[in-house]
């Protein structure tokens, strides 16, 4: 149990080549996310083979948010959150790592809207970059709490270069929106760079 008032708020930025099997246990997995309960692209679809339990957890969250059961998307007030999913045994016991999967929802939709069934596209970048920066806060909040609560000590994070493949934000800017997010917060975030530029 951690002891409050042992921090020094120090925040600290790595770049590793890590895969997401060499993610230590009790780590923070972070990625980005929609909110129409879908993984579907890139690293996300990945995390959904992976941790096949937490994108169950996700999906339920998402759906269980819904204003009215007749509603066919969730509310667009998920946007900006963070959503901390706590290892799940079956993934763990099929062998993905056991760490804590964070659900950063920084776009309503996903791809182009489709007006035949309704569904939402993709935010513009301005706005998931805008979205980004109440997710980070969501969940620095959160961290913040469990802390003081005695139920978390040292916090180390670990992410891919979200927002930069499907939802196509310059890397740089969702860096910049990180480092600001969680300075002088007592942690370690390690951004998992892609193939061949660690």
């Amino acid at each position: 149990m951690a002891v409050p008032g042992q921090f020094s708020g120090t925040f600290t930025v790595n770049e590793v080549g890590h895969g997401i099997r060499q993610i230590p246990a009790g780590s923070y997995l972070v990625h980005s996310t929609n909110c129409l309960s879908i993984w579907g692209a890139g690293f996300a679809q990945e995390m959904s083979y992976m941790f096949p339990a937490a994108y169950e957890r996700y999906r339920v969250f998402c759906t269980q948010s819904r204003l009215d059961p007749s509603d066919h998307w969730p509310p667009p007030t998920l946007v900006g959150h963070a959503l901390i999913i706590p290892p799940q045994e079956a993934d763990t016991a099929m062998g993905s790592p056991n760490v804590n999967v964070v659900c950063l929802f920084t776009s309503y939709g996903y791809g182009r809207p489709n007006k035949a069934i309704g569904k939402p596209g993709m935010d513009r970048q301005s706005k998931i970059l805008e979205n980004t920066v109440v997710a980070l806060g969501n969940f620095r909040r959160q961290l913040e709490e469990m802390r003081a609560s005695g139920q978390i000590g040292d916090v180390v994070i670990y992410s891919p270069q979200f927002n930069s493949g499907a939802f196509r934000v310059p890397w740089d800017r969702t860096k910049g929106a990180v480092q600001n997010a969680f300075f002088g917060f007592d942690s370690t975030w390690n951004f998992m760079t892609p193939p061949g530029q660690a």
